[in-house]
């Protein structure tokens, strides 16, 4: 029997090749994605023997991937989309027909990579020691999963297959006597059944008996010992049914464990639980309804507060508070201030759906935020208590805090959020107003790449307000046209600070007027404004920032950027988030459900 040196030696190389062959397909299909089946297994060309992964040079050595290509941000080509969208979403009967989507996969991220492992082996990683390892992902428009950003590499791999090693080691050192020693008896058959409850849920898949035989007859191929067992847990973690989240649809339509998958991921932000691994064994999650049904009870439950922060936190940035900094003045927002606003908007958005309030008018227009004392006294705020039934399972020092009646904006007026779209000493008032268009309003403007550079040697004459010394320096040809747009919205929240303390006075001690007009995708005036209050009753009526949150529901929802092919998808699923009132649970609700994702095109499918 070989030695654990040899056999760890052996198996990195082996892997290596391995990964490299199985999963060059769906590297191939991240760049281009057509029809992938889990069936297929050669990726070799037709008119060669050699298989990505063999050494068809003679080094010694598994043959290198080609390099692959992430695709570029291209603001342009996305804001055609969107303005085909609005377009579209004018004559919605024209969506009638479209009824299916490609097939997608995606690769998953880091953070899915250590709840998927801790919950399917039972185990508890070293977070600093598996995050020192694991790939880290390219976050494009707040969001980490995106596939046209994130695609496989040989150094992805190598990641993949270290990390691999520290989870095996410490599952056998947790895990492995109990697995090794079970009630059915020998080596083998206890692998086998540990494996037959494990391996669908870590790979959120159908597992046949078949395939079980076959892991436990290379188990003991390999010495049916602990040796052997780290071995195992090595190459079930290389296998691309659990680095990748797949919505395939075999069939012309998702499994139920891929429908559980997507479920667990948006609604919950978790691993497949076990009443959700339960449906999908016994394939209950096919029927719309069915689908419709799981998903009202997931929405109740208390753990869709983490598929909603994982969600807004992408959309918005909130995650921006963690490394922000602040001027001197500011020191009242502290780390402890800092701490709690990383959940505020969470807070908020569950808030409204837990009491029926995520309605536009709830969400652009709420007198108040969600917090505790901490936020308040930080703001010079005052609360009001939340009943325990209200709060859906949040912690109970959450509290109603109760913003001025004319900077009531609902989401907009929250410290969090102009904390995130402010400059760390400066308001920021192109900053705010680019970010607002790109979160709420789908419109992406490209900033110049040597911005600092300009902003740095242009001269702001202090004797005039912020927002009339940015008109004067970028009223020409050139700026204006963005400059109208951006700072049109940015100026309206100038009666907030970088730290998002509210004030009279601007960054160049002038009066502060607040007014300012919102611009649609398009160009065209939405209408003017006077106060953040006023600014969010004119955002909470219009249909195109329903549409962007559609939008983003589906860039977290399909883990891609929209295309123009996707126009259909995103009206279907406003009209029926639409149903009644329009509501920030039915968007994602109306997007796992819509006939388009459940329904999937089949090879050769147009």
């Amino acid at each position: 029997m070989l030695s654990p040196k040899w056999i760890r030696l052996w198996l990195k190389q082996a892997l290596s090749a391995a990964a490299l062959g199985s999963l060059l397909i769906l590297v191939q299909c991240t760049n281009a994605p057509e029809r992938v089946s889990s069936k297929k297994k050669d990726a070799g060309p037709a008119d060669s023997d050699s298989k990505p992964g063999d050494d068809a040079d003679g080094d010694g050595e598994p043959d290198a991937l080609p390099p692959t290509k992430i695709s570029d941000l291209n603001e342009d080509t996305q804001n055609k989309v969107f303005l085909g969208i609005v377009n579209k979403a004018a004559t919605a009967s024209t969506c009638a027909s479209d009824i299916s989507s490609k097939p997608s996969i995606r690769i998953l991220t880091r953070v899915e990579y250590k709840a998927s492992v801790e919950s399917s082996l039972g185990i508890k990683l070293d977070a600093a020691v598996i995050d020192s390892v694991l790939p880290v992902e390219t976050p494009k428009l707040g969001y980490d999963h995106l596939r046209d950003f994130n695609v496989f590499s040989p150094e992805r791999i190598e990641s993949y297959i270290n990390s691999n090693e520290i989870v095996a080691k410490q599952f056998v050192k947790d895990k492995g006597e109990s697995v090794l020693k079970c009630n059915s008896g020998a080596a083998k058959a206890c692998f086998e059944t540990w494996l037959t409850n494990a391996l669908p849920v870590l790979w959120r898949t159908e597992v046949s008996a078949a395939d079980i035989a076959t892991h436990g007859t290379q188990f003991m191929t390999y010495g049916g010992n602990a040796e052997a067992l780290q071995v195992m847990v090595e190459r079930l973690l290389l296998s691309y049914q659990f680095l990748y989240r797949r919505s395939i649809g075999e069939e012309g339509q998702l499994s139920s464990w891929e429908v559980a998958s997507a479920l667990s991921d948006t609604l919950w932000a978790a691993p497949v639980s076990t009443e959700l691994a339960a449906l999908a064994k016994g394939n209950k999650l096919q029927s719309k309804a069915d689908i419709q049904a799981q998903i009202a009870l997931m929405i109740k439950d208390k753990r869709f507060y983490e598929g909603v922060k994982r969600f807004v936190d992408s959309w918005l940035g909130t995650q921006a508070l963690k490394t922000k900094s602040f001027m001197a003045e500011n020191a009242k927002v502290d780390a402890a201030v800092r701490s709690e606003l990383l959940n505020e908007t969470a807070d908020f958005f569950y808030y409204l759906v837990r009491n029926d309030s995520d309605t536009m008018k709830g969400i652009f227009t709420s007198n108040f935020s969600v917090g505790t004392d901490v936020v308040a006294q930080a703001y010079g705020l005052q609360t009001e208590a939340i009943p325990a039934a209200a709060l859906g399972g949040m912690n109970a020092q959450k509290k109603k805090i109760i913003h001025p009646a004319d900077t009531a904006a609902g989401i907009l007026s929250q410290p969090s959020q102009i904390i995130s779209m402010s400059n760390p000493d400066s308001s920021g008032v192109s900053k705010r107003g680019k970010e607002i268009l790109s979160h709420f309003m789908c419109n992406l403007l490209i900033t110049p790449p040597n911005l600092n550079t300009i902003v740095a040697m242009t001269k702001f004459d202090t004797n005039l307000s912020k927002v009339e010394a940015i008109k004067a320096v970028t009223d020409r040809p050139g700026c204006a046209e963005c400059h109208k747009v951006i700072d049109g919205i940015g100026g309206g929240l100038e009666g907030f600070g970088s730290a998002g303390l509210q004030r009279t006075m601007d960054d160049h001690k002038k009066a502060i007027s607040g007014a300012g007009e919102l611009f649609s995708v398009n160009g065209k005036s939405l209408g003017t404004f006077t106060t953040p209050a006023t600014m969010g009753a004119l955002m909470a009526g219009n249909k195109e920032i329903e549409l962007c949150m559609v939008v983003q529901a589906f860039r977290m929802v399909y883990g891609r950027l929209e295309r123009e092919e996707d126009s259909c998808t995103i009206v279907n699923a406003h009209k029926a988030a639409s149903e009644g009132s329009f509501k920030f649970n039915k968007v994602l609700s109306s997007l796992l459900s819509e006939s388009s994702f459940l329904q999937r095109k089949k090879a050769g499918d147009k």
